[in-house]
């Protein structure tokens, strides 16, 4: 064993990884690590080529996969002639390795455990829930379906492992639950190992957290098979609530499952709709700085994967980004936020290495659910936040399939410091100064300019003109207009299934040429792609509303509000619910929309003009006179005409309505 740790070393947790005496190799280089990591999982460490030629380079035909193969053999020759020498056995029918001079992290873990050994090798456990081979992003069908029989296979041997150690009497207290709540949430039906944890809890007085582990137990029996838990299993609950455990006989027959549950619910409460988490900016631990940027992005990265699904509510990073420290108890969150789970991370780097710390915490118990920690170069940056998505994604839901996540993976920019300038003059308009506003949008067209490609720029460049406009700094509105189109259109064209491209691109249509069916067809496929994004949701609003669905559009106007609280453009998001309830005939609710709006934001003259066009529908026309002129300051060069040759509204007469209020209230036609 000692020759192989100066040998063949397979990371499997966590990005996987090689080393040869002890240096990473392969960097980069998905094939040959999967070659590597392949046969070093094998039983006999051996596979046929054709094996490996069909599962690592899937859809090609033979001829080109074998060639492939010879390709990678060859770039392993070269990074590594001592490794190919020493380590590894070629011929002409098969590929091995040379068991002595091979060891892997899963390998040493359960030959860990298997000794009795607890302390860090517990945490490797608790790793493996989430992180076996988990780093790869997409090969194959057939790679990814021996990776799952791999970790199935791998996983039974460790809960062997686990209960042993669980057992084992001369196993502390505290390493003894620690193993057995491993063990729960590998298997989560596991009523044996739930039933030592609740003993073990309740006997340290955590009576609370003890009725919890019976209560989710409760609930994914329910859910996966449609069964209670075991008369043993509810016996022990019920003498844990009454203060017994001595009542806690193994024949004892079941007393109340429907009460129990009840009371099980009571401490651990079932919320309505999908869990909300809310992702925080990472911290800078030094000692060389850190750009914000860098940490932002893997902030923005993380909530646009998970945002795309149904399955999740994920506040919008403008407005976690606003909180940069989160002191206090592990899962403490601001008072603006009401999360089901937080994930918090930090990010130490030294050159152009970083390590990335990341957590998940409940809470509602304050209990760390999952942590990782990542070692990336700079280059690794966007392959590293997929697999933080697919690991926090597969925590909280085990059902959603990594393939959801992996297939965004083409949308990421293929030069870096595109990516930087992009998330840097964003940054810059969201302060919403005229003055470097004009900075932010250098910023995103040189991102534009350096990577062509990457279509997320393109979005945060129709963002700057929509915010122009809206501000009514343009100096030329037509002119902007047009480019607000084409920035569009170039953001579709090159990310067609982000919903937050296809959001907006609905909504300019609308505000830039009027109602039109197309329009409303794009906001339902932007909605579908991602359901649970806060700018989706908030860019849909006004289509809706515009499209005579004036309650979808107030709903979505909420739920963006609901999933981004802190946002800088809020006042944004308060403007559309305005519109919305203007277009259902709630004009109260439409002033005080528009009102916290104009509070947030009192120069966004789009927002200014419904407001005083609400007010005058209740009949303060001397408050929207006063809001008129304020308008005629700030955007001299508004026409109702100009207003009406495009107005969106597809009840004609509700833009006639809002025509009718603006010339009433002394604006110009």
């Amino acid at each position: 064993m000692q020759q192989s740790k100066s040998g063949l070393y397979i990371r499997t947790l966590g990005s996987p990884g090689v080393s040869w005496a002890g240096e990473p190799v392969f960097r980069g280089k998905k094939k040959a690590t999967a070659l590597l990591v392949y046969l070093a999982l094998q039983p006999e460490q051996r596979a046929l080529r054709s094996k490996l030629a069909e599962l690592l380079w899937e859809g090609s035909d033979e001829d080109r996969a074998r060639s492939s193969l010879r390709q990678c053999l060859s770039e392993i020759r070269r990074e590594a002639p001592d490794l190919m020498e020493h380590a590894v056995e070629v011929n002409t029918t098969d590929i091995a390795l040379r068991p002595d001079w091979v060891s892997s992290d899963i390998g040493d873990l359960l030959a860990a455990l298997a000794q009795k050994i607890p302390g860090q090798h517990l945490e490797g456990g608790a790793e493996f829930c989430d992180l076996f081979l988990m780093g790869f992003g997409h090969i194959g069908q057939g790679f990814e379906s021996w990776a799952r029989e791999c970790c199935q296979s791998c996983e039974t041997q460790l809960i062997a492992r686990l209960f042993d150690l669980m057992e084992a009497p001369q196993t502390r207290a505290a390493e003894a639950l620690r193993a057995a709540r491993i063990i729960c949430r590998l298997d989560p039906l596991n009523e044996e190992a739930s039933r030592f944890a609740m003993r073990s809890l309740a006997a340290r007085g955590e009576i609370g957290a003890s009725l919890q582990i019976y209560g989710q137990l409760y609930d994914r029996l329910d859910e996966a098979l449609a069964m209670e838990p075991s008369a043993e299993t509810q016996a022990l609950a019920v003498a844990i609530k009454n203060g017994d455990l001595q009542q806690a006989k193994p024949k004892a027959p079941p007393a109340q499952p429907h009460a129990l549950r009840s009371a099980a619910t009571m401490i651990a409460p079932n919320r309505e709709g999908p869990p909300k988490l809310a992702i925080f900016p990472f911290v800078d631990l030094g000692p060389v700085p850190v750009e914000s940027y860098f940490l932002n992005g893997i902030l923005e990265d993380t909530v646009s994967l998970l945002a795309q699904l149904r399955e999740l509510q994920v506040y919008s990073s403008n407005t976690t980004r606003q909180f940069h420290s989160l002191p206090g108890a592990p899962g403490s969150q601001p008072p603006e936020l009401d999360a089901d789970y937080v994930v918090t991370g930090s990010v130490r780097g030294a050159g152009d290495r970083f390590r990335i710390t990341v957590q998940l915490v409940d809470t509602r118990t304050g209990l760390v659910e999952w942590a990782n920690t990542y070692a990336a170069h700079a280059s690794e940056l966007f392959e590293m936040q997929t697999d933080i998505a697919i690991n926090l994604t597969h925590q909280l839901l085990p059902s959603v399939s990594a393939a959801e996540l992996r297939r965004t993976e083409g949308s990421l920019p293929e030069d870096l410091s595109a990516y930087h300038l992009m998330i840097r003059g964003r940054d810059i308009a969201f302060h919403l100064d005229p003055a470097t506003f004009i900075t932010a949008k250098s910023l995103l067209e040189e991102a534009c300019a350096r990577d062509p490609r990457y279509g997320i720029s393109r979005v945060a460049l129709t963002d700057w003109h929509s915010v122009l406009l809206g501000q009514g700094w343009s100096r030329d509105p037509a002119a902007d207009g047009k480019a607000l189109q084409h920035t569009t259109e170039e953001a579709v064209r090159l990310s067609g299934e982000s919903g937050r491209a296809l959001a907006r691109y609905a909504h300019n249509q609308t505000v830039l040429f009027g109602y039109a069916e197309q329009a409303i067809e794009i906001c339902s496929k932007a909605l579908r792609n991602a359901p649970n994004d806060a700018e989706a949701l908030l860019w849909s609003s006004p289509t809706l509303t515009f499209s005579g669905q004036p309650e979808e559009g107030i709903k979505n106007a909420h739920a963006a509000i609901r999933l981004s609280p802190c946002d800088p453009y809020l006042f944004r998001s308060e403007h559309f619910l305005s519109i919305a309830y203007f277009a259902a005939g709630n004009y109260t609710e439409a002033v005080a929309a528009g009102r916290r709006a104009q509070r947030l934001n009192p120069n966004y003259t789009s927002n200014l003009r419904m407001t005083a066009v609400a007010l005058a529908e209740t009949g303060d026309l001397a408050e929207a006179s006063k809001i008129a002129a304020e308008i005629k300051r700030l955007d001299p060069g508004f026409r109702i005409s100009q207003f009406l040759k495009k107005q969106p509204f597809q009840d004609r007469a509700t833009g006639q309505k809002y025509a009718a209020r603006l010339r009433e209230i002394g604006l110009q036609d």
